[in-house]
Parts: structure tokens; sequence; C-alpha cells
């Protein structure tokens, strides 16, 4: 059993995302989830909370949507079948849309000057499962793909004061969230085909170069827990570090103080456990 937070750290009583890999993990466990679907809907499937980015020294609002938050809201509504409140969240996806210059996903639907790669993963597999040959999910796999480095991973952007054009690169993606593009990346696969799924799939395999050549941000480390923990449960979904990542995953699931990493790791390992199941 999965406690609901009674701190706020790292956002774990604003955010909605912690509710849905809950409602994930209770579905698949088949427990009741309805008290999740509440707390997701009064969180507004958002972080739910004002959030300031140094690098670009803006300040997004309460009210904001983030396609992350909104991408685990749609995987808890989806697998139960709440077209209602899918319908809400797709409106929210709309609003945050594509920079026109290059195709790839927006971070919010309030300028945040920044270029996120994992913004364009996340959005992908949602448009995989609503419409995996329409012109959107075609531009933004193209997108990724050409901004994909050698290396596999790819670069953050800190865009001019009009959101129009590159100011300076200042980082890649650390491990967590290269195993989180995978894991989006992987689920979109059944929905696509033709050269769109290999050209996922060609993505996909890069990604895993760059996840295995270890996380560039904590020093080359060959496993990255991410800032409080949620590295483990991540790489468990996406097949990475299998053994390793599970392991961990139990152990945070009952020593972890942040909600946020409990309820990745109950639904990552209910996850995988189904997987096997089915092999």
């Amino acid at each position: 059993m999965v406690d609901y937070p009674k701190t706020n750290v790292y956002h774990e009583k604003d955010s909605a995302d912690g509710f849905a890999f809950l409602g994930l993990a209770n579905f698949y466990s088949g427990k009741n989830y309805s008290q999740e679907a509440i707390e997701i809907i009064n969180r507004k499937y958002t972080l739910n909370a004002e959030n300031k980015f140094k690098i670009s020294d803006k300040t997004l609002s309460k009210e904001a949507n983030y396609i992350y938050t909104l991408w685990a809201c749609f995987k808890f509504f989806s697998i139960i079948n709440d077209q209602t409140n899918v319908a809400e969240i797709m409106e929210r996806v709309a609003l945050i849309g594509c920079y026109p210059q290059n195709c790839l996903m927006r971070y919010s639907d309030e300028e945040c000057r920044i270029v996120v790669p994992n913004a364009t993963t996340a959005c992908i597999e949602i448009l995989s499962e609503l419409d995996p040959t329409g012109t959107p999910i075609k531009k933004m796999i193209e997108a990724l793909s050409l901004a994909q480095r050698d290396d596999g991973n790819f670069n953050y952007y800190l865009l001019d004061e009009n959101a129009e054009n590159i100011e300076r690169e200042f980082r890649v993606e650390d491990c967590y969230h290269i195993a989180m593009m995978v894991f989006q990346l992987k689920n979109s696969l059944s929905y696509l085909s033709g050269d769109l799924q290999k050209k996922a799939e060609q993505i996909i395999d890069k990604l895993k170069v760059a996840y295995h050549n270890g996380c560039p941000l904590c020093g080359g480390k060959k496993f990255c827990h991410g800032s409080i923990g949620w590295g483990a449960p991540m790489s468990l979904l996406a097949g990475l570090k299998i053994d390793e990542s599970k392991q961990i995953a139990e152990f945070e699931l009952k020593n972890n103080s942040n909600f946020r990493v409990r309820s990745m790791c109950a639904y990552a390992l209910k996850y995988h456990e189904i997987l096997n199941e089915k092999a």
C-alpha cells in the first residue's frame, strides 16, 4: 500500500502525476482506483503549483499545463477507458502545441523558453494511441530523429525572449529521462507502422546506447537514480538494467519518503510483473 503524501517535497502533494502512477498500479493490481481519479481531477491533471525556471528566469503559474503530467494522467484515464477525462486532457495538450520552427513539443502552455526533448516523446505516445497516422505525429517523430545527437542523447535548448530562435544549448537528457523516452516510444510502436515505426525503433536503439554509456549529468555513472529516486522505476518500465532496477525499485517502494517515487515504483513493479506473466 502506498500512503498519500504528508509532505510536499518535489511537489509530491501538489502534482497529479503521483496519483496517476498509483492509479495505474491499483488498476493493474485489481484494486480500487476511484480515489486516485478524484485526486487527479482536483489537481487539474498537472503540477498544480507555481514553478520557476532559473535558466530562463521564467515563472509559470499554478494553472500551467505540462505535457509530462498530462502524459501520466492520460495513461491512467485511457487504461480505465474514461473518455471524458481523456478528452479534457487532449484539450490541454492542444493548448501546449509544438514549436512551429522545429515541430518539437513545447514543455508547457505557458512559455518557459526551454526546448525539452522528452516533452516530444510524451506527446508521441499520446498521439500514437489516438491518431497514429496523422500529420502531427509524423512531424514529431521526424523532428525527434533530426534532433537526436550521434551519441543517442538530445540537447536541451534555451530560446530567445520571443521563443523563436535558439539562444544556446545548456544540457542533455539524464538517464532517468532517457529511460522515460525509451518507455514512451516503446509504447508507441504497436500503434505505428511502416517507415514511422522503423524511425521510432531507430531512435529507441540510439537512446539505449546513450543510456548504457552512463549518465552525463552524474559524472558518467552507469546507473542514475534521478533527483530523488525515480531512475530505477523508470528504467524498469523501459526494460533497462532490469535486475538492478527491480531491486532498487522494491527498496524505494518501501523506504523512499517521496510519494511520487513510491507511486512510480508501485506502477513499475506491477507493470513488470504483468509483462513477465505474458512472456
